[in-house]
């Protein structure tokens, strides 16, 4: 009797857990950098930070803005894996993108580099997350 409350109560979390997980769709992206930015003002108070991912284009010779989002309390700051950086990032339509890179930096700057990169990069050219 024991068992078979233990086994239904398995199968149960186990449904549960389908379900719950069925619901959220998740997406793989790779890029060749994920850049972890905190943009501060003139006298060094942090104004935001946000997620930057950069792509090699051999046609100019250097990196290019793909995506970036703020983030927040509810985002995921970049971790290690043996094979690199992997970050996620969760839409309002609870989708769930993870990001694979080989590389990662963190930076302090008074610019937004994100911006930047758009005044030279159009956001028409960037790929989709």
């Amino acid at each position: 009797m024991l068992l078979n409350y233990v086994l239904t109560k398995s199968y149960l979390i186990l449904a549960i857990l389908i379900v719950t997980d069925g619901s959220r769709m998740e997406t793989s992206y790779r890029c060749d950098l994920i850049e972890l930015n905190h943009k501060v003002d003139e006298t060094g108070c942090p104004v935001f930070t946000q997620i930057i991912l950069w792509n090699w284009k051999p046609e100019v010779c250097r990196h290019h803005v793909d995506a970036w989002w703020l983030v927040d309390a509810t985002s995921s700051l970049p971790t290690k894996t043996p094979t690199g950086w992997k970050v996620y990032r969760t839409d309002g339509q609870n989708r769930i993108s993870s990001v694979i890179a080989k590389s990662y930096h963190k930076t302090t700057t008074t610019n937004d580099p994100e911006m930047d990169d758009r005044k030279v990069w159009h956001e028409s050219r960037r790929q989709k997350l």
